[in-house]
């Protein structure tokens, strides 16, 4: 390349600047330390042994992930292949849910999720990205790639924020989604796409497979145009001519429809979730598998370690287990961790069950606030001698912090009960152990058990405690004890 080439491309690829009020680099995030609070080896059981890798546990942080990224660096500094996020989108709204209550899930009630509320404007939204931006680019490797998700509310503003931190010639694809589904306007063309960003931590280095993201290709024209044919052994293809070369000559391209085609930039084939989706948790703004998986395809290979920061419901660390690759996801809403704990278990005692391998988790707090989220709700509990030695617990009324009028008039309240867990072996200021468990999972009307199996008790142990971990479809947790030494009601 010659001198003026070169500078010309320096001029081209030259680094930008976005300014607003109040914008600093230098930011303290307090506490940044991760206290592990929970352990889910879940599920148990000798066939799940065989197929659980201890390689490594995976983690789920709740907290600000600011303070978790921070608390990451110390061992996880240029170890992670691929960040992938979906922020708030700038809509100034508060976002919620509908959940099923009771055993027959004939009552819905809204559920509060995340706030995409900035007090601050424009300014306060655009440092929160900045700051983010500059922790997640310590932590990724050197071919790795961030994924960062918007629509066109902030798309511009986040991409030149993104330019400024990773730098312009690191820009790899702004990739649009697009979709027909929800509202038409009649003011305006439908807003019917997302823009996804797409940079490397070092180009040159960037991982990137393309064959292993192949999407299926159709017989007829609207999947590359040209003309259809086949070869000698009687495969279709279809013969796409381009442009000529500088010696006159056409240039053609030949795309067997038996091995699929690479994306372009812009997606169609992947539909947005819609009510009545298998996918869906009653989480707002959850994305569709398939969107992640082409990403995570692409720019991954098995056992990479991949990252969420605002992993909401889980979608990430539900793909990377089915890929097998490791996870890191955090959200500071209890709801999503609430929900994306549900399906974490669900995905892992699925895989379990048909031998395939998953990697155990781990739950984490960020910061200052270590420890559950604990609501000021009080639960009744009954402990039981099944037999010599063994003992069942059981839930039996439970009273959340706050009952929410939009659950209206409530007369069993045990139906506002969606995760109950206990830890048999329970030790106050240690990590809670989810021994049993269970759960309402996706549209299953299969009621909650709220009365465990029966667990030996440790000989000798004649005062023994259990903890009980209670999770409301409003994401709120209560934690109760009991002595299981007696079988005796206490609450």
């Amino acid at each position: 390349m010659t001198e003026k080439k070169r500078a010309r491309k320096d001029a081209a690829d030259g680094d930008v600047r976005l300014e607003w009020s109040g914008k600093r680099s230098d930011c303290d995030y307090g506490n940044s330390s991760l206290k592990q609070i929970e352990i889910s080896d879940f599920p148990r059981s000798s066939e799940s042994e065989k197929c659980r890798n201890n390689d490594f546990r995976n983690l789920l942080i709740r907290g600000d992930n600011a303070r978790a990224m921070k608390a990451l660096e110390s061992d996880y500094s240029e170890k992670i292949d691929l960040i992938y996020i979906d922020p708030p989108f700038f809509t100034g709204n508060e976002f919620a849910g509908e959940s099923d209550f009771g055993d027959t899930g004939d009552k819905r009630v809204e559920t509060p999720h995340y706030s995409d509320v900035w007090p601050g404007g424009l300014d306060a939204y655009l440092q929160m990205i900045y700051e983010r931006a500059l922790l997640m680019k310590k932590l990724l490797s050197e071919r790795g790639t961030i994924y960062a998700h918007a629509d066109w509310r902030a798309s511009a503003h986040i991409r030149l924020v993104l330019e400024e931190v990773f730098g312009r010639r690191n820009f790899v694809n702004e990739i649009i989604w697009c979709f027909s589904q929800g509202a038409k306007s009649k003011r305006m063309f439908g807003r019917k796409h997302n823009t996804i960003l797409s940079f490397a931590k070092k180009e040159s280095e960037r991982y990137f497979n393309a064959g292993a993201a192949r999407a299926p290709m159709k017989s007829g024209r609207e999947s590359f145009g040209g003309r259809l044919e086949r070869d000698p052994d009687g495969r279709e293809f279809r013969l796409v001519y381009g442009t000529k070369n500088s010696r006159g000559e056409t240039r053609y391209y030949k795309y067997y429809l038996d091995e699929g085609k690479i994306p372009e930039d812009w997606w169609t084939d992947i539909n947005s979730l819609q009510s009545g989706s298998r996918e869906r948790t009653g989480y707002a703004t959850q994305k569709p598998q398939k969107l992640i998986e082409r990403i995570m395809l692409s720019s991954t290979e098995p056992d990479s370690l991949v990252a969420d920061f605002f992993c909401g419901s889980g979608t990430t660390g539900v793909v990377a287990e089915k890929l097998g690759r490791k996870w890191i996801m955090c959200d500071i809403g209890s709801a999503a961790v609430a929900t994306t704990r549900k399906r974490m278990m669900s995905e892992q005692s699925g895989r379990a069950a048909s031998g395939e391998a998953f990697r155990a988790f781990d739950v984490y707090t960020a910061g200052e606030d270590a420890g559950p989220a604990v609501a000021a709700g009080k639960a009744t509990l009954e402990a039981h001698r099944e037999r010599s030695g063994e003992v069942s617990v059981a839930l039996t009324d439970y009273y959340p912090a706050e009952i929410s009028a939009r659950a209206g008039d409530v007369r069993d309240r045990l139906a506002l009960v969606d995760f109950f867990s206990v830890d048999f072996d329970w030790t106050r200021g240690e990590s809670f152990n989810h021994q049993w468990t269970d759960f309402r999972s996706g549209r299953s009307k299969r009621p909650i058990k709220l009365h465990t199996e029966p667990r030996a008790i440790e000989a000798g142990r004649d005062r023994a405690a259990a903890c009980a971990m209670i999770t409301d479809i409003f994401g709120a947790t209560t934690m109760q004890t009991i002595d299981i030494g007696y079988p005796e009601k206490t609450g």
